[in-house]
């Protein structure tokens, strides 16, 4: 993902700022009978920016799916 930004310094000038993402990760998805299915995943996102630090983070996905309209008893 790119990200531009725009700001307004203390002389008035428009600084202008171009951030990039990137995201490399996993998700794996169990499939269990009556369609339910658990989804777990991860990621390390990784920030690049022009005269900064880079930015390492970690992001955790973890879901549990089924059809609510679908009655559980039949």
């Amino acid at each position: 993902m790119v990200e531009w930004n725009e700001s307004v310094n203390d002389a008035l000038m428009i600084e202008r700022e171009t951030t990039f993402t990137l995201n490399p990760g996993f998700r794996k998805a169990i499939n269990f009978p009556n369609d339910k299915q658990f989804v777990f995943g991860f990621a390390t996102p990784i920030t690049f920016s022009r005269d900064k630090r880079t930015d390492y983070g970690l992001f955790f996905y973890l879901s549990f799916e089924h059809d609510i309209n679908k009655p559980s008893w039949k």
